[in-house]
Parts: C-alpha cells; structure tokens; sequence
C-alpha cells in the first residue's frame, strides 16, 4: 500500500463552473519533502515560517512538498538556482503570505521579492544561463499589504520550466506591490506560465531582459494599477490572455522586443487610454483579439508616427509587414487548438512505485537495468507508474501499454544505456491517452532517442529534459508542454507544442523535422548551429521563435529548409549567428530564398533579401543596403540581430 504525504485527491469547481484540482498529494516516498513534517512549518497563517523555508534551502531540498496552509513569512525565500520546485497541495489553500508591513518591502524604488528562484535580483552582473527545471505548481503567493516595494514572483529559470496553476496576488486595500511577476534578471527563459492568476501590483508581468524568450498561456491579470505588462526587449509569445484592467494591458518597447498576443480579451479599459501600447521600434503580432472599453486596442509609435488600431476586435495586426512582402495573409493562422488532455490524477492506491517492483537507482559504480521492473510495474495494471527522485539506467526498451495513463518521473534523472534503441516504446493500450512529465535525461546517457510512438493513442510530454522521439505508426498526436531536447521526427502526425527547446549540436543531431505533418508551435527556442526546422509536404504553424546561434550557423544552413509545404509564423534570429538564409523553400523545381542576416564585419552590406531559382538558373535576387529606409530594414535591429514578427507561404508559389 503507498502511504500518501497528505490526504486524497478532490476536486472543487470556480466560479465558471470549470472543475479544478483542488488537492495535489504524492507518495510519502516521491522524493518531494513535506515542509512541515521535516522542518516543523506551522502553516497556521501567525507563526513565522521563515526559518523552516530558509532551513531547506540550507540542506538542499530541490523537490518541496507544501501542504494546504498560510505559510507566513517575514522576508524574502530565495531558492538559489536550478532545480528548485516548489509544489503546493492546493492552489487556492496552499499560500506563502508575506507580513504586513514587513521590513525591507516598503519602497517600489528599491522592489524586494517574496519568492525568487534566483540570488541576484536585478543585479547587472547576474549572467546566469544555466537555470534549468525550475517550477512551481498549484499555490498562492500573497504578498500582503502595506509592502508597496514586494514583488511576489522573481523568476529564473533555463531550457525547461514551468509555472502552472500559480496565483499571484496583493492583499493590500489599494493593490499596492510593485510587480506579480519580474522577469528581470539576466537571463530568464525559456520557460512556460500557464494558468497564472495575478491580482493587484503595479505591474502585473514586469519583464526587462532580451534573452531568451517566455511563453504565456491562459493567464490572467486583474487589478493592476499602472500596467499588465511592462515588456522592455523580450520575447513573449502569450496565447488566452485575460486582462480585466482600467490601465493598458500590455506596454512593450525596445528594438528587440518581440511579443505574439493570440486569441486574448482585454476588458475593463478606461476609455482615456488604450489597451496595447507599442513603442518605437518594438515588434507586435496580434491574432484574435478582443477589447472593450479601451479608447483604441492598439497605440503604435513608429519612428515618431503615431497609428492607432480600434477596436473592439482585431483580427490580424502586425507592426511589420508580412514577409514575403508580394503576398498577404495566407495562409491564415489556425483558430482552433487542442490543449493536451491531462486528466486528474487517479487516487493512490492505483499508482505503482517502479522500486516495488524491484527497480535500483544507480549508486556510484553500481548500474543495474531498472527496465525489467520497470515493465513490471506498467504491466501490473496500475494506472499511473511513479519513480521515486533518483537515477534508474535502461538499458533495455520498455513497452508503454495495458491500463498505465501516466509515468511520473518525479524529477528522477533516466540514464538511457540502449544505443539506438528507443528507451521508451508507447504501444496501444486500454487507456485512451499516455503522459510522461516530470522527468530528465541523464548526462551519461548513450540512448539516441528516448521515445518511439508506435500507436495513434496521443502522447502527452510535459515539464521534461529528454532528446529524442519518433514515431512508426503515422495518424497520432503528440503534446509537448515545456520540453527540452533534440531529434524531434514527425511523420504524419499533429504536434501541438508550448515550449520547446531543442538544442541539437551533436554531428548528427538535428532539431524538428516533419513529414505529411501538422505542426503548430508556440515557443520554439534554439541553441546551436543546425537548421531549425526541416519540413516536407507539411503544414507549420510557429509563433514565438528564438533562435540563438551564437557561434555561428552551419554554411548555408537555413534557419527553415521546407519542401512544398505551408508555413506561417514568426521568429527571431539572434545575434552574430545569423541564418543565411533564414527561409529555404523548394516548390517542385523552383526554390525560393528569404535573406534577411546581420553581417558584423560589414555593417553596410546586407545585400540579399530575396532569391527565386529553377535548377541552376536565377530568376530573381533583391538586394537591399543595411541602411536603406525600405521597410524590409525594420527586420534587422542592431545587436539583437533579426527579427520576422509574420512569415506566411502557401505549399505552391
């Protein structure tokens, strides 16, 4: 029998009606560690939890585990760097309270955090881009009142993490606090927030960094007294954003500043004022939005221009004109998307533990092949199979199949010894959907691809640092929620992704490639000199690309190699590693070339916009000065290297 941490898993339902998860409880052996059963927090919303915070910290404790309760604390938690997460039992009772009027969170000039997962707030010299894993799940922050200076959230974090199911809030009469949410230390992202509920502050979103781009989904910012979100340079991709402000949604600025809004309300607006602001040299794609109230939807400063957009819907806006330049919209964006289907979590006596089955961890020298009672405990019925917090070699393919719906890695490392065998092999299976999270790959792994999808059940992976999926049964649909990792190879399915960072630098690693596929992506950040995506008679849809080639691209690799297929999206291309070109596309015979790159040594030369070729011969080639005032030069912005808010082309020229 697997003894819970805390009580069984209910559900309660918000005011929408919508049922939400309202306990979360993990096997008292998961790996987590319970904040009050070890380190006597009291939970009790009078006593001082502060030192219990700062005592795990002191020993270490990456996974903590925070019953339902008002944790109150009387100054900062700082978490210190990578691999911190923080679970809470219950969003809407698991709350870390800062005291009213605590010491030190008085003045918004000199802003303190509440909760940080990194030691240097705002310090200029942080340059920390190794955060990776860093989350928090289902709790509130409440930073109280009469502390106008608290920021609730500062968030560090690298390569993969999440916020998810996350409220931020003032308590304080007048909303008083200067940020829910800062992202303002180098260099934050990617990661993902997805369900993040922010009341009050300032600034609900306080963003001031350029690298590496940050995804948004379903968020929700209310209350605000000054902004929803101050963007200065940044990359935001944001999808589902509701705003309920009298104030400006979203203000963003600065000549690298990239940022998405897809299918978004913004209501409540005071009618002296607009509901997105963009300033000179600011990039800004909007889809599907709706406002009310507001004077204008949009404000656009461009080069001292003022254009103004009303509303109270927009469609399609862009500040930059789509690329190619000879066509317009098509084809248009998808307007319906699926969400992965994550259920909740079956009670615990319908959860099988892999070490019962007689999986060993690897300690030191000693590596036994966990895979044989791994399979053991997928097979024996259970619904969800956990691995408690450690390391578990495999050296051999397990078969995902039978009744198993969810594998839950619990921040366990799976060091995959199969060569060129797949680590995990996801077969047809009672259960109507699979999901993999919370897991990472081993840096002692020799496995070249950790997932091979041979059924059309869809594949949920989310919150994971694993390379490697393909598929052998076309017709299915793949999840990617916050996933790190390389060799992703698509034929014939539907790939919703919400961020995805594939680093592929290996001799013979590469990022995405599809075939006779659906591909829509929101989030795509890469590292490394290979070609972004490859793509043959397929449909893409990516919004949000950051690409950061910073030593350089391979000889005449595209940033996009596509071969009669649809493509619509947009991108930045960072940095002296510019793409040359950035898009390749072969229409039967015809080839055609996107050049838009900075070239360092030669700040007057950036000469190629456009190639068209049949075979060997050249139809066309557009050239253009880095410095001519056409508008194709409002792609190339300075050191921040390229940025193409809005590429569409059809699969036929």
């Amino acid at each position: 029998m697997i003894k819970p941490i805390l009580a069984t898993l209910l559900l309660v339902s918000t005011a929408r009606g919508q049922a939400i998860t309202a306990s979360v409880v993990f096997p008292d052996n998961s790996g987590y560690t319970n904040l009050r059963t070890r380190y006597g927090a009291r939970g009790d919303g009078r006593t001082d939890d502060t030192d219990a915070f700062r005592a795990a910290v002191q020993d270490n404790v990456r996974s903590l585990y925070l019953p339902k309760g008002v944790y109150l604390i009387s100054d900062s938690v700082i978490l210190g760097g990578k691999r911190w997460i923080l679970q809470g039992q219950s969003r809407s009772e698991t709350i870390i309270r800062l005291k009213d009027h605590a010491p030190g969170f008085d003045n918004p000039d000199q802003p303190k955090p509440v909760l940080s997962t990194f030691a240097l707030f705002m310090d200029p010299k942080a340059n920390m881009g190794q955060a990776f894993r860093n989350a928090l799940f289902d709790l509130t922050i409440d930073v109280g009142q009469g502390n106008p200076g608290a920021v609730g959230l500062h968030f560090l974090n690298n390569n993969q993490g999440t916020v998810r199911n996350v409220t931020i809030r003032s308590s304080d009469p007048q909303r008083r606090g200067k940020a829910g949410l800062a992202l303002v230390t180098n260099w934050p992202g990617p990661a993902l927030f997805d369900q993040v509920r922010i009341e009050g502050f300032d600034i609900g979103i306080w963003s001031t960094i350029s690298q590496y781009s940050l995804v948004f989904d379903r968020v929700e910012l209310i209350g605000q007294r000054h902004l929803g979100i101050e963007n200065l340079n940044q990359t935001l991709t944001i999808r589902r954003l509701r705003s309920r402000n009298a104030v400006p949604a979203l203000r963003t600025s600065g000549s690298g500043a990239v940022v998405t809004l897809i299918d978004s309300t913004l209501e409540g607006g005071d009618p002296r004022t607009d509901a997105v602001l963009i300033g000179d040299g600011a990039a800004v794609v909007a889809l599907r939005l709706q406002t009310q109230g507001y004077r204008a939807a949009i404000r656009h400063i461009d080069d001292g221009n003022l254009r103004t957009i009303p509303g109270p819907r927009v469609d399609q806006f862009s500040t930059h004109p789509i690329q190619p330049a000879a066509l317009n919209a098509w084809p248009s964006p998808l307007a319906r998307i699926e969400d992965a289907p994550v259920g909740d979590l079956p009670p615990l006596d319908d959860w099988a533990d892999v070490t019962a089955y007689g999986a060993q961890p690897v300690q030191g020298d000693i590596v036994e092949d966990a895979a044989p009672a791994i399979q053991r405990a997928i097979d024996s019925g259970k619904r969800v199979v956990y691995f408690p917090a450690a390391t578990y070699a495999i050296q051999t393919p397990i078969r995902v199949r039978h009744r198993v719906e969810r594998l839950i890695g619990m921040e366990s490392r799976i060091r995959g010894l199969t060569g060129a065998a797949p680590v995990w092999i996801i077969e047809d299976g009672a259960a109507p959907v699979v999901v993999f999270e919370r897991f990472e790959g081993d840096y002692a792994s020799t496995s070249t691809r950790f997932f091979e999808h041979a059924s059309r059940r869809p594949l949920v992976l989310r919150q994971l640092m694993n390379s490697g999926y393909r598929n052998t049964v076309p017709g299915g649909t793949v999840f990617l929620d916050d996933v790190t990792g390389v060799n992703w190879d698509f034929d014939g399915q539907t790939v919703w992704a919400r961020q995805l960072n594939p680093e592929a630098k290996g001799a013979t690693d590469f990022n995405l490639r599809a075939a006779n596929s659906r591909l829509w992506l929101l989030g795509v950040k890469t590292e490394g000199p290979k070609t972004v995506l490859h793509a043959t008679d397929s449909r893409v849809e990516l919004w949000g690309g950051f690409f950061y080639a910073s030593r350089g691209t391979e000889p005449g690799a595209p940033a996009f190699d596509l071969t009669n297929s649809e493509f619509v999206g947009g991108w930045v291309n960072h940095l002296g590693g510019s793409y040359q070109p950035q898009v390749r596309h072969r229409f039967g015979q015809t080839t055609e070339e996107l050049w838009l790159h900075v070239d360092f040594t030669d700040p007057e030369a950036l000469p190629l916009v456009r190639r068209r070729t049949l075979g060997l011969q050249t139809l066309e080639e557009a050239r253009i000065h880095q410095r001519d005032a056409s508008s194709l030069s409002r792609f190339r912005h300075g050191s921040y290297g390229v940025r193409i808010p809005w590429y569409a082309r059809p699969s036929d020229p």
